[in-house]
């Protein structure tokens, strides 16, 4: 940023239209970065680079004539959040930005119909509150949240208390908000 200041500096002790020049490079550098941000997946660098950029077109301008600098100041305040919000609704139909984006549902081959039916939000095709009283077995460990299979059907399930491990066999006490309330079921 230094650097920026000290080329800022140095154009306007040489002329004060060189300042003007060099303020509107680095307003067109800046422009371009923010353009490449959205692009390029860099960790938000070059939107560093952007805004060093930003920063130093505002300090040429200032140089060149205090009017232009509160202008490009009042500009870039004014436009750049405007410009973020149309470059992040851009970028997020881009091929890029639809890979990074993570969708509601996938195209889940290796999901039964009712567990779509559950990742869409919709009802399942049976009532869940008609599996109360029946047993199954654990999937996957409840932390509570995990997966049981009961008669043939992976669905969404909470543990009543505590952690249950996988291939445990349990009973559902409650059926709500689209999973089911299991408990250990005891051995006797």
């Amino acid at each position: 940023m230094s650097l920026l200041l000290a080329a800022a500096a140095s154009a306007s002790a040489a002329s004060p239209d060189t300042a003007l020049v060099l303020g509107l490079v680095l307003a067109g550098v800046a422009v371009f970065l923010f353009v490449l941000e959205f692009l390029i997946p860099s960790g938000g660098l070059i939107a560093l680079l952007c805004a060093l950029a930003a920063i130093g077109s505002v300090g040429a301008f200032f140089a060149h004539d205090p009017i232009w600098g509160l202008a490009a100041l009042a500009l870039y305040a004014l436009l750049a959040p405007v410009a973020i919000v149309f470059g992040v609704k851009v970028w997020a139909s881009s091929p890029l930005g639809r890979r990074m984006i993570l969708r509601a549902t996938e195209s889940g081959s290796e999901l039964d119909p009712t567990d779509r039916s559950i990742a869409r939000g919709t009802a399942p095709d049976a009532s869940l509150a008609a599996l109360v009283g029946r047993v199954g077995r654990t999937v996957t460990p409840l932390r509570p949240v995990g997966f049981v299979r009961i008669e043939g059907r992976r669905l969404d399930a909470v543990a009543d208390f505590g952690v249950i491990d996988a291939e445990v066999e349990v009973e559902v006490i409650d059926a709500r908000d689209n999973a089911l309330r299991v408990r250990p079921r005891a051995s006797g």
